[in-house]
């Protein structure tokens, strides 16, 4: 299936700017081979000089962090047949990296938080001195926190769409003939009530993410326990990192420090993680 040529042309210009793999997908890829146009570049007439210049369209992001596993081998087939006809030099260290991801163990279970891996990492190695084939373990560490929180959350979502209602429980707990039943409508969860047992784990708040949080104060007034200490990094008062999955939806080593820093809760220092801290 051909390349969109606009495509092709950004890697004989020496591959500066990020490619979304949306545009290298083979439903993208049909497009422009039905449809020559959908991707071509930009055409402007200077009415002082009367030049026509050309100029590149901008590429979107839009729909790249929802690629599916097929998509994303599908436009990976089509980067890599490009990174060796034109970065030749490069197509080693690339490979690694995409195999990487493709034979991960855990990439079904956490494959939004290796796709967002990818996108970084592609991303800044277009304007940072970045080697792709070693594993970047501060930007792995940047991005979980948000997946773990996601990942909680859908969890909540669907524990609540699949729970029985109430009225259903008494159905079956009571015979028909009992008619004394006080008439009470069920309690439902809400959005807020779900988000509750959530927190996040620079503030104990629970309509945010901890990524984006620059709170200073917990939410019960305090100041917070961690302070900022530079991008998606928090310290305590004695300069020490806490892991932030231990006090989110939990890490894979389960007792003392990790990589990520102490297995302590982010809210008061205690034994225990942030989802259960009374001290705060």
């Amino acid at each position: 299936m051909i390349i969109p040529e606009t495509i092709r042309k950004k890697f004989i210009a020496g591959w500066r700017e990020h490619i979304p793999l949306t545009y290298l997908t083979d439903q993208n890829c049909a497009r422009t081979a039905v449809d020559p146009e959908a991707n071509h570049d930009l055409l402007t007439v200077s009415s002082s000089a009367g030049l026509i210049t050309t100029t590149s369209k901008p590429l979107s992001a839009e729909g790249e962090a929802n690629l599916s596993f097929r998509e994303w081998c599908e436009a990976w087939k089509r980067l890599l047949r490009l990174i060796q006809d034109y970065s030749p030099a490069e197509y080693d260290i690339w490979s690694r990296h995409h195999n990487r991801i493709r034979d991960a163990e855990d990439c079904t279970t956490k494959w939004s938080l290796w796709l967002a891996y990818d996108i970084e990492i592609r991303r800044r190695s277009c304007t940072e001195p970045l080697d792709p084939s070693i594993f970047q373990v501060n930007i792995w560490n940047d991005l979980q926190p948000d997946f773990l929180i996601r990942q909680a959350m859908e969890r909540l979502r669907s524990q609540y769409t699949s729970a029985p209602s109430s009225s259903s429980t008494l159905k079956r707990r009571h015979s028909p003939e009992r008619r004394d039943l006080p008439n009470k409508r069920p309690r439902e969860y809400t959005t807020s009530d779900e988000a509750e047992r959530f927190r996040c784990f620079l503030c104990a708040g629970s309509n945010h993410s901890g990524r984006y949080c620059r709170n200073t104060k917990l939410s019960n007034g305090k100041p917070t326990y961690l302070r900022f200490a530079g991008p998606n990094k928090y310290a305590d008062p004695q300069g020490r990192r806490y892991c932030f999955s231990f006090n989110g939806n939990g890490c894979q080593i389960k007792y003392g420090t990790c990589r990520q820093g102490l297995h302590k809760c982010s809210l008061c220092g205690g034994e225990h993680t942030a989802q259960v801290c009374k001290d705060f």
